[in-house]
């Protein structure tokens, strides 16, 4: 089984991936392996929205690094690293992890992401975590504010447009597009709000999911990342 957890952007997702990555060597002895990532940090795909994301398109990463060449060289080593990773394991079940994942959009981009892991005859698991619409444009903008000379803006289909009509904030439409390419249900659908609300943590509910089969080596309860704090919420 391959799971792919998609995010959304202010969902957890970063003390998601550090969990899983702080804890993979237990992961591995039960039988699940995640991912080592090579372009930002281990515990973050990038490289999988990248060698989706139409070339045209923005995205926080090449904001970060203007001068580096995500083009066709970048995407073929990746997928095939990505690929041979599966295709040589001796692990059963596979974990990659990019909240950049929900930016795609079009269908042309879900096919390249479905070609990455066609033929590895491994059923595909999406789970995707969802949040109130105004906590998460209100956090979503402070993240693009952190980063300096970074600034919201209103084009469309940019990741810098965090206005309350903004495409980032339809949820809906890009859960569809993931429902269409990979079947309504293998996709994971997960509320933020409640799992907060019942757990405090969102990394419980994910490790329900995928591990449930295993006890938690550790409580995940100080994993948070990325903290946001100018909104009630954390994460």
């Amino acid at each position: 089984m391959i799971t792919l957890h998609i995010g959304t952007h202010k969902t957890g997702s970063k003390s998601i991936q550090s969990y899983i990555h702080e804890n993979s060597i237990y992961m591995r002895a039960n039988g699940i392996a995640f991912y080592e990532g090579t372009h930002i940090n281990p515990s973050n795909h990038t490289e999988l929205h990248l060698c989706c994301l139409r070339s045209e398109r923005d995205s926080f990463a090449k904001y970060n690094w203007p001068n580096r060449n995500f083009g066709q060289a970048f995407q073929a080593h990746n997928i095939e690293r990505i690929r041979d990773f599966i295709s040589n394991s001796p692990y059963e079940n596979f974990i990659f992890s990019n909240e950049d994942l929900s930016w795609l959009r079009f269908d042309d981009e879900l096919e390249a992401l479905v070609k990455i892991f066609s033929n590895l005859n491994q059923p595909i698991r999406i789970i995707v975590f969802t949040r109130k619409k105004d906590d998460f444009l209100r956090s979503y903008r402070s993240q693009i504010l952190k980063k300096p000379g970074r600034k919201p803006n209103d084009k469309p289909l940019s990741v810098l447009n965090c206005e309350y009509n903004s495409w980032v904030a339809d949820h809906a439409s890009m859960i569809e597009l993931y429902n269409r390419h990979f079947g309504q249900e293998n996709v994971d659908l997960v509320s933020y709000d409640e799992e907060m609300t019942i757990h405090g943590n969102i990394v419980y509910s994910f490790w329900d999911r995928v591990c449930s089969n295993i006890p938690l080596p550790v409580s995940p309860d100080t994993y948070f990342r990325n903290v946001t704090h100018d909104i009630k919420s954390t994460l």
